[in-house]
Protein backbone atom coordinates (compact mmCIF):
# COMPACT_ATOMS: atom_id res chain seq x y z
CA UNK A 1 0.00 0.00 0.00
CA UNK A 2 1.10 3.58 -0.97
CA UNK A 3 2.32 6.19 1.83
CA UNK A 4 -0.34 8.58 -0.38
CA UNK A 5 -3.27 6.23 0.42
CA UNK A 6 -2.23 5.20 3.79
CA UNK A 7 -2.24 8.77 4.61
CA UNK A 8 -5.81 8.85 3.24
CA UNK A 9 -7.06 6.18 5.39
CA UNK A 10 -5.93 7.96 8.15
CA UNK A 11 -7.48 11.08 7.48
CA UNK A 12 -10.98 9.58 7.09
CA UNK A 13 -10.47 7.54 10.13
CA UNK A 14 -10.04 10.98 11.29
CA UNK A 15 -12.43 12.49 10.05
CA UNK A 16 -15.13 9.32 10.45
CA UNK A 17 -14.45 10.12 14.22
CA UNK A 18 -14.50 13.42 14.59
CA UNK A 19 -17.90 12.81 12.34
CA UNK A 20 -19.55 10.47 14.88
CA UNK A 21 -17.95 12.87 18.29
CA UNK A 22 -20.08 15.25 16.45
CA UNK A 23 -23.37 13.34 16.03
CA UNK A 24 -23.22 12.04 19.64
CA UNK A 25 -22.68 15.64 21.18
CA UNK A 26 -25.85 17.03 18.81
CA UNK A 27 -27.66 13.60 19.68
CA UNK A 28 -26.72 14.40 23.80
CA UNK A 29 -27.83 18.07 23.65
CA UNK A 30 -31.04 17.24 22.23
CA UNK A 31 -31.49 14.24 24.84
CA UNK A 32 -30.55 17.21 28.07
CA UNK A 33 -33.02 19.89 25.79
CA UNK A 34 -35.62 17.24 26.08
CA UNK A 35 -34.88 16.70 29.36
CA UNK A 36 -35.59 19.66 30.69
CA UNK A 37 -38.55 20.40 28.59
CA UNK A 38 -39.99 17.29 30.40
CA UNK A 39 -38.80 18.41 33.48
CA UNK A 40 -39.82 22.03 32.98
CA UNK A 41 -43.30 21.25 32.49
CA UNK A 42 -43.85 19.31 35.62
CA UNK A 43 -46.51 19.70 37.64
CA UNK A 44 -44.40 19.54 40.67
CA UNK A 45 -42.43 22.84 41.09
CA UNK A 46 -39.54 23.91 44.15
CA UNK A 47 -40.01 27.51 44.99
CA UNK A 48 -36.77 28.99 45.93
CA UNK A 49 -36.84 31.97 48.09
CA UNK A 50 -33.02 33.64 47.55
CA UNK A 51 -32.99 35.86 50.48
CA UNK A 52 -29.45 37.09 50.72
CA UNK A 53 -25.97 35.94 51.36
CA UNK A 54 -23.01 37.16 53.88
CA UNK A 55 -19.33 37.20 53.90
CA UNK A 56 -18.79 35.83 50.60
CA UNK A 57 -15.32 35.94 48.81
CA UNK A 58 -13.75 39.10 47.44
CA UNK A 59 -12.85 38.66 43.47
CA UNK A 60 -12.64 42.12 42.11
CA UNK A 61 -9.83 44.35 42.84
CA UNK A 62 -11.69 47.20 44.47
CA UNK A 63 -12.05 44.12 47.33
CA UNK A 64 -15.83 43.74 46.29
CA UNK A 65 -17.69 40.96 44.41
CA UNK A 66 -20.84 41.23 42.03
CA UNK A 67 -22.87 37.87 43.45
CA UNK A 68 -24.85 35.79 41.11
CA UNK A 69 -26.72 32.25 42.50
CA UNK A 70 -27.58 29.45 39.94
CA UNK A 71 -29.84 26.74 41.18
CA UNK A 72 -29.40 23.23 39.74
CA UNK A 73 -31.67 20.39 40.05
CA UNK A 74 -32.01 17.44 37.63
CA UNK A 75 -31.55 19.00 33.98
CA UNK A 76 -33.04 22.19 34.77
CA UNK A 77 -31.15 25.04 36.37
CA UNK A 78 -32.13 28.88 37.13
CA UNK A 79 -30.24 31.96 37.89
CA UNK A 80 -30.52 34.89 40.35
CA UNK A 81 -29.82 38.70 39.18
CA UNK A 82 -26.49 39.80 39.95
CA UNK A 83 -25.96 42.38 42.75
CA UNK A 84 -23.03 44.87 41.96
CA UNK A 85 -20.43 45.61 44.50
CA UNK A 86 -21.34 43.42 47.54
CA UNK A 87 -20.28 40.86 49.40
CA UNK A 88 -23.59 40.89 51.66
CA UNK A 89 -25.74 40.68 49.38
CA UNK A 90 -29.83 41.19 49.23
CA UNK A 91 -31.71 39.43 46.52
CA UNK A 92 -35.10 38.76 48.07
CA UNK A 93 -35.75 37.30 44.52
CA UNK A 94 -38.22 34.53 44.12
CA UNK A 95 -37.41 31.41 41.87
CA UNK A 96 -38.90 28.52 40.45
CA UNK A 97 -37.75 24.98 39.11
CA UNK A 98 -40.16 22.15 37.98
CA UNK A 99 -39.01 18.92 39.94
CA UNK A 100 -39.61 15.04 38.98
CA UNK A 101 -37.48 13.12 41.06
CA UNK A 102 -36.83 14.54 44.94
CA UNK A 103 -34.07 12.16 45.49
CA UNK A 104 -32.12 14.34 43.57
CA UNK A 105 -29.58 16.79 45.56
CA UNK A 106 -30.40 20.68 44.12
CA UNK A 107 -26.84 21.91 43.46
CA UNK A 108 -26.01 25.49 44.43
CA UNK A 109 -23.09 27.85 42.97
CA UNK A 110 -22.57 31.52 43.68
CA UNK A 111 -20.24 33.16 40.78
CA UNK A 112 -18.79 36.65 40.39
CA UNK A 113 -20.12 38.76 37.72
CA UNK A 114 -16.94 39.74 35.13
CA UNK A 115 -17.47 41.43 31.56
CA UNK A 116 -14.27 40.66 30.52
CA UNK A 117 -13.27 37.57 31.78
CA UNK A 118 -14.73 34.33 32.41
CA UNK A 119 -17.00 34.67 35.47
CA UNK A 120 -15.06 33.02 38.75
CA UNK A 121 -16.90 30.56 40.79
CA UNK A 122 -17.22 32.24 44.84
CA UNK A 123 -18.64 28.84 46.20
CA UNK A 124 -20.24 25.89 45.88
CA UNK A 125 -23.49 23.61 48.49
CA UNK A 126 -25.95 20.96 48.24
CA UNK A 127 -28.95 20.46 49.72
CA UNK A 128 -31.43 17.61 49.52
CA UNK A 129 -34.87 17.96 48.89
CA UNK A 130 -36.29 14.24 50.39
CA UNK A 131 -37.93 16.38 53.64
CA UNK A 132 -39.00 19.78 51.95
CA UNK A 133 -42.67 19.84 52.03
CA UNK A 134 -45.45 22.56 50.86
CA UNK A 135 -44.26 24.69 54.37
CA UNK A 136 -41.39 27.44 53.45
CA UNK A 137 -38.35 26.38 54.87
CA UNK A 138 -35.76 28.80 55.67
CA UNK A 139 -32.04 27.23 55.61
CA UNK A 140 -28.58 29.09 56.10
CA UNK A 141 -25.90 27.21 53.06
CA UNK A 142 -22.30 27.32 54.07
CA UNK A 143 -20.30 27.62 51.04
CA UNK A 144 -17.42 25.79 50.02
CA UNK A 145 -14.56 25.34 47.55
CA UNK A 146 -13.54 23.06 45.55
CA UNK A 147 -11.44 21.80 48.34
CA UNK A 148 -14.47 20.85 50.04
CA UNK A 149 -14.57 20.45 54.10
CA UNK A 150 -11.27 21.60 53.81
CA UNK A 151 -11.62 24.83 51.86
CA UNK A 152 -11.73 28.47 53.56
CA UNK A 153 -14.76 30.06 54.67
CA UNK A 154 -16.93 30.79 51.57
CA UNK A 155 -19.73 32.87 53.45
CA UNK A 156 -23.41 31.77 53.42
CA UNK A 157 -26.87 32.14 51.57
CA UNK A 158 -29.74 32.07 53.25
CA UNK A 159 -32.92 30.48 51.64
CA UNK A 160 -36.58 29.42 51.77
CA UNK A 161 -37.26 26.56 49.99
CA UNK A 162 -41.08 24.79 49.30
CA UNK A 163 -42.85 22.48 47.10
CA UNK A 164 -46.41 23.42 45.20
CA UNK A 165 -48.03 21.75 42.58
CA UNK A 166 -49.96 23.34 39.48
CA UNK A 167 -52.99 21.26 39.99
CA UNK A 168 -53.45 22.37 43.47
CA UNK A 169 -56.53 24.84 43.87
CA UNK A 170 -54.18 26.55 46.79
CA UNK A 171 -51.38 26.97 44.26
CA UNK A 172 -50.71 30.34 44.95
CA UNK A 173 -51.79 30.35 48.21
CA UNK A 174 -48.10 31.87 49.00
CA UNK A 175 -47.38 35.03 47.52
CA UNK A 176 -43.98 36.26 48.66
CA UNK A 177 -42.51 39.98 48.44
CA UNK A 178 -39.68 40.83 50.56
CA UNK A 179 -39.51 37.50 52.48
CA UNK A 180 -42.95 38.23 53.55
CA UNK A 181 -45.84 35.36 53.10
CA UNK A 182 -49.38 36.45 52.37
CA UNK A 183 -52.79 34.44 51.70
CA UNK A 184 -54.91 35.39 48.73
CA UNK A 185 -58.88 36.51 49.69
CA UNK A 186 -60.66 33.65 51.13
CA UNK A 187 -58.16 31.33 51.88
CA UNK A 188 -56.89 31.05 55.19
CA UNK A 189 -54.63 28.21 56.54
CA UNK A 190 -55.02 25.61 59.80
CA UNK A 191 -54.47 27.81 62.82
CA UNK A 192 -52.01 25.23 63.69
CA UNK A 193 -49.83 26.03 60.83
CA UNK A 194 -47.08 28.28 59.96
CA UNK A 195 -46.52 30.00 56.62
CA UNK A 196 -44.69 33.04 57.34
CA UNK A 197 -46.46 36.45 58.32
CA UNK A 198 -50.62 36.05 56.96
CA UNK A 199 -53.18 38.76 56.83
CA UNK A 200 -55.13 38.29 59.59
CA UNK A 201 -58.37 36.01 59.24
CA UNK A 202 -61.77 37.80 59.54
CA UNK A 203 -63.36 37.40 63.55
CA UNK A 204 -66.31 36.42 63.88
CA UNK A 205 -68.83 38.62 65.13
CA UNK A 206 -69.39 42.16 65.26
CA UNK A 207 -68.14 44.37 64.31
CA UNK A 208 -66.17 43.53 60.89
CA UNK A 209 -62.75 44.29 60.70
CA UNK A 210 -62.13 48.23 59.44
CA UNK A 211 -65.36 49.19 59.07
CA UNK A 212 -64.64 52.40 61.51
CA UNK A 213 -65.16 52.68 65.29
CA UNK A 214 -67.36 50.37 67.92
CA UNK A 215 -70.00 51.13 68.48
CA UNK A 216 -71.15 51.33 65.17
CA UNK A 217 -72.11 54.99 64.12
CA UNK A 218 -75.78 53.60 62.66
CA UNK A 219 -78.84 54.02 65.03
CA UNK A 220 -80.36 50.48 66.57
CA UNK A 221 -82.39 52.92 68.93
CA UNK A 222 -80.38 54.27 71.95
CA UNK A 223 -76.82 52.62 71.99
CA UNK A 224 -75.86 52.19 74.53
CA UNK A 225 -79.79 52.69 76.58
CA UNK A 226 -80.04 56.69 77.97
CA UNK A 227 -80.77 56.51 81.80
CA UNK A 228 -84.31 57.98 81.97
CA UNK A 229 -84.54 61.59 82.86
CA UNK A 230 -85.43 62.19 86.66
CA UNK A 231 -89.03 63.89 86.99
CA UNK A 232 -89.69 62.81 83.32
CA UNK A 233 -91.41 59.34 82.47
CA UNK A 234 -89.67 56.93 80.69
CA UNK A 235 -91.18 55.93 77.73
CA UNK A 236 -90.37 52.03 77.28
CA UNK A 237 -88.44 51.51 80.52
Amino acid sequence: MSGQKKSFIKEHKKLTIAGIAVVGAGAYALYQHEEEKKQNESPKRLNILLISGENLLSKDFNGKSDPYVIFKQGHCKVKSKVIKKTLNPTWNEKLEIGISDLSKELEIEVFDKDIITRDDRMGKASFSLSNTTDLPQEVTLKLKGDAGIFSRNHGTLKVKFWISDINSPHREYLHHSNGIASCPPGYYPHPQQSYGHYHSPPQQGYPPQGYGSYPPQQSYGSYPPSPPVQGYPSHGY
